[in-house]
Order: structure tokens, then sequence, then C-alpha cells
């Protein structure tokens, strides 16, 4: 059970971090 937890921990860790960078690159992509 505990490696199922860190598993899940490190996958939210890895979207939280694509949101952040699909959100900073967004703006430089797609920004006014």
């Amino acid at each position: 059970m505990q490696g199922f937890s860190c598993t899940v921990l490190q996958a939210l860790q890895v979207h939280y971090a694509h949101m952040m960078i699909r959100q900073q690159f967004g703006l430089l992509i797609y920004g006014d």
C-alpha cells in the first residue's frame, strides 16, 4: 500500500508540473 500511495503522489506531482508548464508556455505561445 505504501508503494501505491507513493506512485499516486508522484503522478500528482508530474500532473501539476505539466499543468504549470502548459500555463507558462501557453501564455507565451497563445498570449496576445
